[in-house]
């Protein structure tokens, strides 16, 4: 965490960010192969981001959307 984020953000919204990261969280250590894990909060100016890496292999960016239903 940066020192530019707020000590205290409104409930609903760190609710939603602790959702988000452990959503995050499932979905790298289920579908990365790895165990090495980042997350970073860095507050901007009007916003606060949540940020989540891992060390696995990935994916091509191509592959989902061709596979994609359209609606």
């Amino acid at each position: 965490m940066d020192g530019n984020v707020p000590k205290h953000l409104p409930r609903d919204a760190a609710l939603c960010r602790l959702r988000v990261a452990q959503e995050a969280l499932h979905n790298a250590a289920k579908y990365s192969g790895t165990s090495r894990f980042v997350v970073q909060l860095t507050g901007l100016a009007n916003e606060v981001q949540l940020e989540v890496n891992d060390s696995g292999a990935g994916f091509g960016v191509e592959a989902p959307k061709q596979n994609r239903w359209d609606l």
